[in-house]
């Protein structure tokens, strides 16, 4: 469900509303998780109406443009979950028992089945390619994301590859971009609550013309409009 404190505005205004208006906060409302993606123009078109309703809308629900009501949408996704809850749903998922071992590789198995039936294999097979013709690939990962980025590290190595590890920002991120090259690739892992140093690293590395890679927890994260 959306976030209560946006819902309450839309219920608010409802009344004062026009029908534009009203088709645009229902489509907001029932897919919120798309819209929080859609420009003013991708949103109009989906609900039935004007970009200039979808901006109305926004004003009308206190924001300043439709701007500031995307990026209150995104925060309401980045929020949605957090690696607590998800936690949490894990451990019940284990059950009460004390076989946990079995418990644990029953997960695992449901987790790698759920895995491979979601999974693009024409994505994955332009992944591969993309990591095969790279000549300096560019491992990014923050947090607990640097676990991952390590193991890629020690595997793409042993298969002869050029990599270069990011495992910090700041001035260590300048420093480790300063080699990339276009024709290059930046594999960039990331989960909520997502890093600006990452995005910032994905901007730059498509303005240079290096190819990138994003591996995260949900194609509604923001940072994947700067993916290949």
């Amino acid at each position: 469900m959306i976030g209560s404190a946006l819902y309450n505005r839309i219920n608010e205004a409802i009344p004062h509303l026009t029908e534009g208006e009203r088709a645009v906060a229902q489509y907001i409302v029932d897919h919120y998780q798309r819209a929080a993606f859609l420009s003013s123009v991708e949103l109009g078109l989906a609900a039935g109406v004007s970009d200039t309703t979808v901006v109305r809308l926004a004003r009308a629900l206190g924001y300043s443009g439709y701007t500031a009501l995307k990026k209150d949408l995104q925060e309401l996704l980045r929020q949605k979950i957090t690696p607590g809850e998800k936690l949490q749903t894990a451990s019940r998922e284990l059950g009460r028992g004390r076989d946990y071992v079995r418990a644990l590789y029953q997960l695992d198995v449901h987790n790698l089945r759920r895995t491979f039936a979601e999974l693009d294999l024409n994505t994955l097979a332009r992944v591969v390619e993309a990591v095969d013709r790279a000549p300096q690939i560019f491992l990014m990962g923050l947090g607990v994301s640097a676990s991952v980025v390590h193991f890629l590290d020690y595997r793409l190595r042993r298969c002869g590859k050029s990599v270069v590890e990011i495992t910090a920002g700041g001035y260590t991120l300048t420093a480790r971009l300063t080699p990339m090259a276009a024709g290059d690739l930046l594999l960039a892992i990331d989960v909520p609550r997502y890093s600006r140093d990452t995005l910032a690293a994905m901007k730059y590395a498509r303005q240079i013309g290096a190819a990138t890679v994003l591996i995260t927890d949900s194609a509604l994260t923001p940072l994947q409009q700067w993916s290949n």
